[in-house]
């Protein structure tokens, strides 16, 4: 019996008003719905909708746009890479041909011509005087002694050539965490 008596009573304080639930599916004058006495803006909702759709349009296009820019960007780069790469491996080619040239041919006759010179100077077959003043004898002997000098240096040079790939290769396999590094670095939940 004490439950009904609380159910009275709180039928009893609990008046209906019609701003509490409007009615939203009768609508016999052909008006807009009213909500809490207000026109409910489902026009201007959709309206701005409409305006934010327009406005995330704008922002891909402009999206695609500078994805466009960069991709052009970087095939322009590739084919720059490209074109050195080329130029590149050409004149690789000319340097090895000139390296082997050099060592196999050029080297050689100037150390037989620096051999035989002073041995047919002295047996009086070729005159010692030349155009330029000096004897045949002495410039044989300073480019034989110039031709350790050479020599050295040639190692010298493919020593260093050696360091400067050794130091390039070092570099190249450290970009990749040098990269990540910056990355985690930058990453604001890392700081």
């Amino acid at each position: 019996m004490g439950t009904t008596a609380h159910q009275q009573n709180v039928r009893a304080n609990h008046n209906y008003n019609d701003q509490d639930f409007p009615v939203l599916s009768v609508n016999p004058n052909k008006l807009p719905y009213r909500i809490n006495n207000e026109i409910n803006p489902t026009g201007k909702r959709i309206d701005e909708m409409y305006m934010k759709i327009n406005h995330l349009d704008e922002n891909l296009n402009r999206l695609i746009d500078i994805n466009n820019k960069h991709l052009n960007h970087i095939m322009r780069i590739q084919q720059v890479s490209i074109k050195h790469e080329h130029q590149l491996q050409l004149q690789q080619a000319d340097i090895s041909f000139q390296h082997e040239f050099i060592s196999q041919f050029i080297s050689p006759i100037c150390s037989v011509i620096l051999d035989i010179i002073p041995v047919l100077v002295k047996q009086n077959t070729i005159n010692d005087k030349t155009l330029l003043g000096t004897s045949l004898t002495q410039t044989c002997e300073k480019l034989s002694l110039e031709l350790p000098v050479w020599t050295n240096r040639f190692v010298q040079n493919e020593n260093i050539k050696a360091k400067l790939i050794n130091e390039f290769n070092v570099i190249n396999q450290q970009i990749p965490d040098t990269v990540t590094n910056n990355n985690v670095q930058l990453h604001p939940s890392n700081q």
